[in-house]
């Protein structure tokens, strides 16, 4: 469900993007990457995470996954 709903954050910055509304979209691009790793996460076996920090749970992604291969 988590991973869903990162990908509508996504399209919304996207739209927010084209609308010249940048504050949003740095805001919605921020939620999306952060469900998504916590998606990413919590299907690893993690149980409870308690930040809301990107660069905090970045580090707990899997080598192996494709979300390494993101800028």
């Amino acid at each position: 469900m988590a991973i869903a709903q990162a990908e509508c954050d996504l399209a919304a910055a996207q739209v927010s993007m084209q609308g010249a509304r940048y504050e949003w979209a740095c805001f919605q691009a921020q939620q999306a990457a952060e469900k998504a790793i916590k998606s990413l996460l919590y299907a690893e076996g993690y149980r409870k995470i308690l930040t809301h920090s990107v660069s905090r749970t970045a580090p707990g992604i899997p080598e192996g996954s494709p979300l390494h291969a993101l800028p």
